[in-house]
């Protein structure tokens, strides 16, 4: 009932054969009951950031996900980023949390996420906010990022 086509977003990332990929997502995924896609609402920050958020009808909650590379392991700052990723959005007492939670009463949740393979290093950091505060929301990382990057001296 609730595990349908509209009702989840599907995110691939790699090296892949897309005509592959695309041939064996719609074997899986086509089927089951035609309803009402969920609207997507995209954020450009500038070109090389996207922010995606996703309007869920019963929540009027955004999703967002901003995404940075990082430094690779055993690269200069590697351990400065992981650093970086815990003091912006571990825990209750991280400064997204504080900032965006408390201070401006903005969003449901904020965290941060390290993700790092063979071929890409990211930090992820990923917001529970209001439709009408996705703006404010992404200014205030912005903002939260450029004073820990002046304190680290990345």
């Amino acid at each position: 009932k609730y595990y349908i086509p509209t009702n989840f977003v599907l995110s691939i990332a790699g090296d892949l054969d897309i005509k592959k990929l695309r041939k064996n997502i719609e074997r899986y995924f086509e089927k089951g009951e035609k309803v009402k896609p969920t609207e997507f609402f995209e954020y450009k920050v500038n070109s090389s950031e996207e922010i995606i958020s996703i309007n869920r009808d019963a929540s009027k909650q955004s999703s967002i996900t901003i995404s940075f590379n990082t430094p690779f392991r055993g690269e200069n700052n590697y351990f400065a980023s992981i650093l970086m990723s815990y003091i912006l959005g571990k825990g209750s007492l991280s400064r997204l949390f504080k900032a965006l939670r408390e201070k401006h009463h903005l969003a449901y949740s904020a965290s941060t996420l390290m993700w790092d393979g063979a071929k890409y290093s990211l930090l992820n950091i990923e917001l529970g906010v209001a439709q009408e505060n996705v703006n404010m929301a992404i200014k205030i990382v912005k903002e939260e990022i450029d004073k820990l990057i002046l304190l680290l001296k990345i």
